[in-house]
């Protein structure tokens, strides 16, 4: 099986050896180095890897197949880089990728912080846009759209359009099926393991239902809701997501004080 490529940012010297590693999965077309303004903040004190998933960034020649296929290859990855269990960061696409993780190598995970998931199946019209508009996905000028969300600076996003191609038509069409279907649950009931499962404020109330349910479903899981973020608020919010993070690891467990905790269907508490 190839490896995945990945970022990595750590302290300098033989610190950076013994560091816990925290592990960043990003969202569907887009890269590890999205999460630059993390790598830039935790990679101080922690060993901070960015994966390229399957048919993304450096990964860009494996095929993405399927989300417990994608699990299975991060849990190489952890397996080959780190010396004991990680604290792992999700979003989206990479969040769905992280409870499969959980779901089928929660000894690799020590505490889990999810962002921006839906779970459930989307209706058919979703389904039939996604299957059509994946030849524009995969063209170099939405490419640059998309890279540009990511904000990069110029230096950056320079060098990302030049060593990275457009995610693959199959690829994407393969991810937007597995992610329309629903992803499945089992495994998660008698879950101990810490997880933070989060929505923006200003992304979808799927997002919200969600993360009530599956903090509802996993015995070490809570919820919160991020005031006045979407759903990339990991870039478009990086301060407020950065405390996240940093209270979530240093208190895992608990909703950190940065967000609002999510009731059984959604609500605020």
């Amino acid at each position: 099986m190839d490896a995945l490529a990945y970022r990595l940012s750590a302290p300098a010297g033989t610190q950076g050896d013994t560091a816990p590693t925290l592990v960043f999965l990003h969202g569907a077309c887009w890269a590890g180095i999205s999460w630059h303004r993390q790598l830039a903040e935790f990679g101080r004190s922690w060993r901070c890897v960015a994966v390229d998933l399957p048919g993304h960034g450096g990964s860009h020649a494996i095929a993405w197949r399927s989300m417990d296929e994608c699990a299975d290859r991060v849990a190489g990855l952890v397996r080959g880089i780190a010396p004991g269990p990680v604290h792992l960061v999700g979003f989206s696409m990479g969040g769905l990728v992280g409870l499969r993780l959980l779901a089928r190598h929660s000894d690799l995970v020590s505490t889990a912080l999810l962002t921006g998931v839906v779970t459930t199946a989307s209706g058919p019209l979703t389904r039939v846009l996604d299957w059509v508009s994946a030849p524009l996905v995969a063209s170099r000028v939405v490419h640059r759209m998309i890279s540009g969300a990511m904000r990069l600076d110029a230096a950056a996003l320079a060098e990302h359009l030049r060593s990275t191609p457009p995610v693959r038509i199959a690829d994407y069409r393969r991810l937007c099926s597995a992610i329309n279907a629903g992803t499945a649950t089992d495994g998660l009931a008698t879950l101990r393991t810490p997880v933070l499962v989060t929505a923006g404020r200003c992304e979808s109330a799927d997002a919200r239902r969600t993360a009530a349910r599956l903090a509802s479903l996993m015995p070490g899981a809570v919820a919160g809701i991020a005031p006045g973020a979407g759903h990339s608020w990991h870039v478009t919010r990086a301060t407020l997501f950065n405390e996240t993070v940093a209270a979530w690891l240093d208190r895992p467990g608990r909703v950190p004080p940065t967000l609002r905790p999510l009731g059984p269907g959604g609500g605020h508490h």
